[in-house]
Protein backbone atom coordinates (compact mmCIF):
# COMPACT_ATOMS: atom_id res chain seq x y z
CA UNK A 1 0.00 0.00 0.00
CA UNK A 2 1.54 3.18 -1.14
CA UNK A 3 1.35 6.14 1.26
CA UNK A 4 1.94 9.62 0.04
CA UNK A 5 3.92 11.88 2.38
CA UNK A 6 2.86 15.47 2.37
CA UNK A 7 5.43 18.02 3.61
CA UNK A 8 4.15 20.63 5.94
CA UNK A 9 3.84 24.04 4.45
CA UNK A 10 6.88 26.30 4.90
CA UNK A 11 6.01 29.47 6.74
CA UNK A 12 8.17 32.55 6.59
CA UNK A 13 8.30 35.02 9.43
CA UNK A 14 6.26 38.09 8.77
CA UNK A 15 8.31 41.23 8.23
CA UNK A 16 5.41 43.55 8.79
CA UNK A 17 5.38 45.45 12.05
CA UNK A 18 2.29 45.36 14.18
CA UNK A 19 0.16 48.43 14.01
CA UNK A 20 0.86 51.02 16.60
CA UNK A 21 -1.76 51.43 19.22
CA UNK A 22 -3.04 54.63 20.65
CA UNK A 23 -0.99 54.06 23.84
CA UNK A 24 2.28 54.11 21.87
CA UNK A 25 1.69 57.52 20.38
CA UNK A 26 2.21 60.84 22.09
CA UNK A 27 -1.08 62.65 22.05
CA UNK A 28 -1.18 66.43 22.00
CA UNK A 29 -4.28 66.25 24.14
CA UNK A 30 -2.35 64.25 26.73
CA UNK A 31 0.43 66.86 26.77
CA UNK A 32 -2.15 69.62 27.16
CA UNK A 33 -3.77 67.67 30.01
CA UNK A 34 -0.44 67.38 31.80
CA UNK A 35 0.18 71.13 31.42
CA UNK A 36 -3.32 72.01 32.65
CA UNK A 37 -3.07 69.54 35.53
CA UNK A 38 0.21 71.10 36.65
CA UNK A 39 -0.72 74.67 35.84
CA UNK A 40 -0.10 75.83 39.41
CA UNK A 41 3.39 74.32 39.29
CA UNK A 42 4.10 76.29 36.10
CA UNK A 43 2.59 79.54 37.41
CA UNK A 44 4.39 79.29 40.76
CA UNK A 45 7.78 78.56 39.17
CA UNK A 46 7.30 81.42 36.70
CA UNK A 47 6.54 83.86 39.52
CA UNK A 48 9.56 82.62 41.49
CA UNK A 49 11.78 83.03 38.44
CA UNK A 50 10.60 86.61 37.94
CA UNK A 51 11.07 87.41 41.64
CA UNK A 52 14.60 85.97 41.81
CA UNK A 53 15.66 87.75 38.60
CA UNK A 54 14.21 91.04 39.82
CA UNK A 55 16.20 90.73 43.08
CA UNK A 56 19.46 89.69 41.41
CA UNK A 57 19.23 92.23 38.57
CA UNK A 58 17.40 94.96 40.39
CA UNK A 59 17.31 98.27 38.48
CA UNK A 60 20.09 100.69 39.40
CA UNK A 61 20.51 104.38 38.69
CA UNK A 62 20.17 105.39 35.05
CA UNK A 63 23.33 105.45 32.95
CA UNK A 64 24.17 107.41 29.82
CA UNK A 65 26.59 106.33 27.10
CA UNK A 66 28.51 108.73 24.85
CA UNK A 67 30.19 107.23 21.77
CA UNK A 68 32.65 108.28 19.10
CA UNK A 69 34.24 106.66 16.06
CA UNK A 70 37.82 107.25 14.94
CA UNK A 71 40.00 105.92 12.12
CA UNK A 72 43.66 105.62 13.13
CA UNK A 73 46.20 106.62 10.54
CA UNK A 74 47.79 103.72 8.70
CA UNK A 75 51.53 104.10 9.21
CA UNK A 76 54.68 102.26 8.34
CA UNK A 77 56.81 100.89 11.12
CA UNK A 78 59.20 103.85 10.80
CA UNK A 79 56.64 106.02 12.57
CA UNK A 80 56.56 106.45 16.31
CA UNK A 81 53.19 104.80 16.89
CA UNK A 82 54.02 101.87 14.64
CA UNK A 83 57.24 101.14 16.51
CA UNK A 84 55.52 101.47 19.87
CA UNK A 85 52.79 99.07 18.77
CA UNK A 86 55.37 96.52 17.66
CA UNK A 87 57.22 96.78 20.97
CA UNK A 88 53.94 96.15 22.84
CA UNK A 89 53.16 93.16 20.60
CA UNK A 90 49.89 94.71 19.39
CA UNK A 91 50.49 94.65 15.66
CA UNK A 92 52.43 92.67 13.13
CA UNK A 93 55.75 93.90 11.70
CA UNK A 94 54.08 94.22 8.29
CA UNK A 95 52.21 97.33 9.41
CA UNK A 96 48.48 98.10 9.52
CA UNK A 97 46.26 100.36 11.59
CA UNK A 98 46.62 101.05 15.29
CA UNK A 99 43.16 99.95 16.50
CA UNK A 100 44.49 97.36 18.94
CA UNK A 101 47.05 99.79 20.29
CA UNK A 102 44.41 102.48 20.81
CA UNK A 103 42.14 100.00 22.59
CA UNK A 104 44.97 99.36 25.00
CA UNK A 105 45.91 103.02 25.45
CA UNK A 106 42.45 104.38 26.31
CA UNK A 107 42.42 102.15 29.42
CA UNK A 108 46.05 102.64 30.38
CA UNK A 109 47.10 104.76 33.40
CA UNK A 110 49.20 107.00 31.14
CA UNK A 111 45.96 108.44 29.69
CA UNK A 112 43.46 107.81 32.50
CA UNK A 113 45.57 109.68 35.06
CA UNK A 114 45.36 113.09 33.32
CA UNK A 115 41.71 112.44 32.42
CA UNK A 116 40.82 111.79 36.07
CA UNK A 117 42.59 114.97 37.22
CA UNK A 118 40.93 117.22 34.63
CA UNK A 119 37.95 119.36 35.60
CA UNK A 120 34.42 118.74 34.31
CA UNK A 121 30.94 120.17 34.73
CA UNK A 122 28.38 117.72 36.11
CA UNK A 123 25.15 117.44 38.07
CA UNK A 124 25.38 116.23 41.66
CA UNK A 125 22.76 116.53 44.34
CA UNK A 126 20.49 118.40 41.94
CA UNK A 127 23.09 121.16 41.47
CA UNK A 128 25.61 121.93 38.76
CA UNK A 129 29.13 121.45 40.05
CA UNK A 130 32.62 121.64 38.64
CA UNK A 131 35.47 119.42 39.71
CA UNK A 132 37.61 116.42 38.89
CA UNK A 133 36.49 112.81 38.66
CA UNK A 134 37.77 112.39 42.21
CA UNK A 135 34.98 114.76 43.25
CA UNK A 136 32.44 113.15 40.93
CA UNK A 137 33.07 109.60 42.16
CA UNK A 138 33.58 110.75 45.75
CA UNK A 139 36.48 108.33 46.16
CA UNK A 140 37.65 107.99 49.75
CA UNK A 141 41.33 107.92 50.62
CA UNK A 142 44.34 109.96 49.65
CA UNK A 143 47.20 109.93 47.20
CA UNK A 144 47.78 106.97 44.91
CA UNK A 145 45.01 104.85 46.42
CA UNK A 146 42.45 107.52 45.60
CA UNK A 147 43.78 107.83 42.04
CA UNK A 148 43.70 104.07 41.53
CA UNK A 149 40.10 103.94 42.75
CA UNK A 150 39.00 106.71 40.37
CA UNK A 151 40.87 105.19 37.41
CA UNK A 152 39.30 101.81 38.16
CA UNK A 153 35.80 103.31 38.16
CA UNK A 154 36.48 105.17 34.93
CA UNK A 155 38.08 102.11 33.29
CA UNK A 156 34.96 100.04 34.01
CA UNK A 157 32.85 102.60 32.12
CA UNK A 158 35.07 102.71 29.01
CA UNK A 159 34.50 100.23 26.20
CA UNK A 160 35.79 99.93 22.65
CA UNK A 161 35.46 97.59 19.70
CA UNK A 162 36.78 97.22 16.21
CA UNK A 163 34.02 98.36 13.84
CA UNK A 164 35.89 97.02 10.80
CA UNK A 165 37.65 98.77 7.93
CA UNK A 166 40.19 100.20 10.38
CA UNK A 167 37.53 102.06 12.40
CA UNK A 168 37.42 101.95 16.20
CA UNK A 169 34.26 102.70 18.17
CA UNK A 170 34.80 103.88 21.75
CA UNK A 171 32.17 104.63 24.39
CA UNK A 172 32.02 106.06 27.90
CA UNK A 173 29.16 105.07 30.23
CA UNK A 174 28.46 107.42 33.14
CA UNK A 175 25.63 108.21 35.54
CA UNK A 176 25.57 111.83 34.35
CA UNK A 177 24.33 112.67 30.86
CA UNK A 178 26.80 115.51 30.17
CA UNK A 179 30.03 114.40 31.80
CA UNK A 180 30.37 111.32 29.56
CA UNK A 181 30.74 113.50 26.45
CA UNK A 182 33.32 115.71 28.23
CA UNK A 183 35.35 112.68 29.33
CA UNK A 184 35.30 111.22 25.82
CA UNK A 185 36.43 114.52 24.31
CA UNK A 186 39.23 114.78 26.87
CA UNK A 187 40.23 111.17 26.24
CA UNK A 188 40.51 111.79 22.49
CA UNK A 189 42.57 114.94 23.12
CA UNK A 190 44.90 113.05 25.45
CA UNK A 191 45.23 110.25 22.93
CA UNK A 192 46.16 112.72 20.17
CA UNK A 193 48.66 114.43 22.49
CA UNK A 194 50.22 111.09 23.41
CA UNK A 195 50.57 110.21 19.74
CA UNK A 196 52.30 113.51 18.97
CA UNK A 197 54.67 113.20 21.90
CA UNK A 198 55.57 109.56 21.22
CA UNK A 199 56.22 110.37 17.57
CA UNK A 200 58.36 113.41 18.44
CA UNK A 201 60.34 111.44 21.00
CA UNK A 202 61.22 108.69 18.54
CA UNK A 203 61.90 111.03 15.64
CA UNK A 204 64.06 113.25 17.86
CA UNK A 205 66.20 110.26 18.82
CA UNK A 206 66.45 109.21 15.17
CA UNK A 207 67.43 112.75 14.15
CA UNK A 208 70.19 112.94 16.74
CA UNK A 209 71.57 109.58 15.69
CA UNK A 210 71.39 110.48 12.01
CA UNK A 211 73.07 113.85 12.54
CA UNK A 212 75.86 112.12 14.41
CA UNK A 213 76.33 109.68 11.53
CA UNK A 214 76.28 112.57 9.02
CA UNK A 215 79.12 114.26 10.87
CA UNK A 216 81.14 111.03 11.10
CA UNK A 217 80.57 110.03 7.47
CA UNK A 218 81.31 113.61 6.35
CA UNK A 219 84.70 113.42 8.06
CA UNK A 220 85.39 110.07 6.41
CA UNK A 221 84.36 111.52 3.02
CA UNK A 222 86.72 114.47 3.39
CA UNK A 223 89.58 112.13 4.36
CA UNK A 224 88.91 109.98 1.27
CA UNK A 225 88.79 113.08 -0.94
CA UNK A 226 92.10 114.28 0.54
CA UNK A 227 93.73 110.93 -0.25
CA UNK A 228 92.49 111.10 -3.84
CA UNK A 229 93.66 114.70 -4.13
CA UNK A 230 97.15 113.86 -2.83
CA UNK A 231 97.38 110.97 -5.28
CA UNK A 232 96.41 113.11 -8.24
CA UNK A 233 98.86 115.86 -7.25
CA UNK A 234 101.69 113.36 -6.85
CA UNK A 235 100.95 111.32 -9.97
CA UNK A 236 99.93 113.70 -12.75
CA UNK A 237 100.40 111.12 -15.52
CA UNK A 238 99.17 107.86 -13.96
CA UNK A 239 97.54 106.47 -17.11
CA UNK A 240 100.82 104.96 -18.37
CA UNK A 241 101.27 102.81 -15.26
CA UNK A 242 98.78 99.98 -14.60
CA UNK A 243 99.49 100.02 -10.85
CA UNK A 244 98.93 103.77 -10.56
CA UNK A 245 95.75 103.52 -12.64
CA UNK A 246 94.47 100.80 -10.31
CA UNK A 247 95.24 102.93 -7.23
CA UNK A 248 93.38 105.87 -8.77
CA UNK A 249 90.30 103.73 -9.47
CA UNK A 250 90.34 102.35 -5.92
CA UNK A 251 90.55 105.82 -4.35
CA UNK A 252 87.80 107.12 -6.67
CA UNK A 253 85.48 104.23 -5.71
CA UNK A 254 86.06 104.95 -2.03
CA UNK A 255 85.14 108.59 -2.54
CA UNK A 256 81.97 107.71 -4.54
CA UNK A 257 80.80 105.14 -1.95
CA UNK A 258 81.23 107.55 0.95
CA UNK A 259 79.53 110.28 -1.08
CA UNK A 260 76.43 108.08 -1.58
CA UNK A 261 76.30 107.21 2.12
CA UNK A 262 76.65 110.85 3.09
CA UNK A 263 73.86 111.88 0.70
CA UNK A 264 71.44 109.27 2.07
CA UNK A 265 72.18 110.19 5.68
CA UNK A 266 71.76 113.88 4.94
CA UNK A 267 68.35 113.20 3.38
CA UNK A 268 67.33 111.10 6.40
CA UNK A 269 68.42 113.84 8.77
CA UNK A 270 66.34 116.45 6.92
CA UNK A 271 63.33 114.10 6.85
CA UNK A 272 63.67 113.54 10.60
CA UNK A 273 63.66 117.30 11.18
CA UNK A 274 60.43 117.59 9.20
CA UNK A 275 58.82 114.67 11.08
CA UNK A 276 59.82 116.19 14.42
CA UNK A 277 57.77 119.33 13.84
CA UNK A 278 54.97 117.69 11.87
CA UNK A 279 51.61 118.12 13.64
CA UNK A 280 49.22 116.28 11.33
CA UNK A 281 46.56 114.26 13.22
CA UNK A 282 47.35 110.61 13.85
CA UNK A 283 43.68 109.63 13.60
CA UNK A 284 40.52 110.99 12.02
CA UNK A 285 37.37 111.55 14.11
CA UNK A 286 34.53 110.12 12.04
CA UNK A 287 31.83 110.62 14.67
CA UNK A 288 32.39 113.29 17.32
CA UNK A 289 31.24 112.65 20.91
CA UNK A 290 27.67 113.70 21.58
CA UNK A 291 25.65 113.90 24.78
CA UNK A 292 23.08 111.04 24.78
CA UNK A 293 19.44 112.02 24.54
CA UNK A 294 18.02 109.16 26.61
CA UNK A 295 19.28 106.79 29.26
CA UNK A 296 20.63 103.33 28.49
CA UNK A 297 18.19 100.39 28.54
CA UNK A 298 18.07 98.79 31.96
CA UNK A 299 19.45 95.22 31.95
CA UNK A 300 16.94 94.05 34.57
CA UNK A 301 14.18 93.89 31.95
CA UNK A 302 16.01 91.20 30.00
CA UNK A 303 16.82 89.47 33.28
CA UNK A 304 13.15 89.38 34.32
CA UNK A 305 12.13 87.95 30.94
CA UNK A 306 14.87 85.34 31.16
CA UNK A 307 13.80 84.43 34.71
CA UNK A 308 10.17 84.10 33.60
CA UNK A 309 11.08 81.76 30.74
CA UNK A 310 13.38 79.68 32.94
CA UNK A 311 10.68 79.44 35.63
CA UNK A 312 8.07 78.33 33.11
CA UNK A 313 10.40 75.66 31.75
CA UNK A 314 11.13 74.35 35.26
CA UNK A 315 7.41 74.38 36.10
CA UNK A 316 6.57 72.42 32.94
CA UNK A 317 9.29 69.92 33.84
CA UNK A 318 7.83 69.46 37.31
CA UNK A 319 4.34 69.14 35.82
CA UNK A 320 5.46 66.37 33.45
CA UNK A 321 7.33 64.64 36.29
CA UNK A 322 4.22 64.74 38.48
CA UNK A 323 2.10 63.46 35.59
CA UNK A 324 4.46 60.54 34.97
CA UNK A 325 4.32 59.62 38.68
CA UNK A 326 0.51 59.66 38.65
CA UNK A 327 0.41 57.60 35.47
CA UNK A 328 2.84 55.07 36.95
CA UNK A 329 0.69 54.78 40.08
CA UNK A 330 -2.35 53.99 37.97
CA UNK A 331 -0.81 51.61 35.43
CA UNK A 332 2.00 49.91 37.36
CA UNK A 333 0.83 49.62 40.93
CA UNK A 334 3.39 46.94 41.92
CA UNK A 335 6.37 48.92 40.68
CA UNK A 336 5.06 52.06 42.29
CA UNK A 337 4.60 50.34 45.64
CA UNK A 338 8.18 49.07 45.41
CA UNK A 339 9.31 52.60 44.62
CA UNK A 340 7.51 53.95 47.70
CA UNK A 341 9.04 51.23 49.90
CA UNK A 342 12.58 51.90 48.62
CA UNK A 343 12.11 55.64 49.04
CA UNK A 344 11.02 55.25 52.66
CA UNK A 345 13.98 52.98 53.29
CA UNK A 346 16.42 55.45 51.69
CA UNK A 347 15.01 58.37 53.69
CA UNK A 348 15.37 56.38 56.91
CA UNK A 349 18.99 55.55 56.12
CA UNK A 350 19.75 59.20 55.37
CA UNK A 351 18.43 60.17 58.81
CA UNK A 352 20.74 57.64 60.51
CA UNK A 353 23.70 57.25 58.13
CA UNK A 354 26.17 55.76 60.65
CA UNK A 355 23.81 53.05 61.85
CA UNK A 356 22.82 52.22 58.28
CA UNK A 357 26.47 51.99 57.21
CA UNK A 358 27.32 49.76 60.19
CA UNK A 359 24.38 47.47 59.43
CA UNK A 360 25.28 47.29 55.73
CA UNK A 361 28.96 46.38 56.38
CA UNK A 362 28.37 43.94 59.24
CA UNK A 363 28.67 40.16 58.46
CA UNK A 364 26.61 37.46 60.18
CA UNK A 365 28.50 35.34 62.71
CA UNK A 366 28.80 31.53 62.25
Amino acid sequence: MNTQFTAPPITTPSTTTPPRTADDEISLVAIANVILRGRWWIITCGILGVAISAIVKRPGPPTYTSSAEIMPESKSETGGMGSLATELGLRSPSGGNDVQLYQYLIKSPILLGPVVQSEYTFMKGGQTQRGTLLDFYNIQGKGQAQMEGAMGRLRSGISSDNAGAGVMRMSVRMSDRVIGRQILENLLARLMEFNFESRRTKVRAERRFTEGRVAAVGAELRAAEDRLQDFLQTNRDFTTSPRLKFDNDRLARDVNMRQEIYTQLAKSAEQAKIEEVRDTPTFTILSAPQAPISADPQPWIKGVITGLLFGLIVGMGLAFLYGSIVRARETRADEFEEFLTLRRQAMGELKRPLASLRRATSTPRR
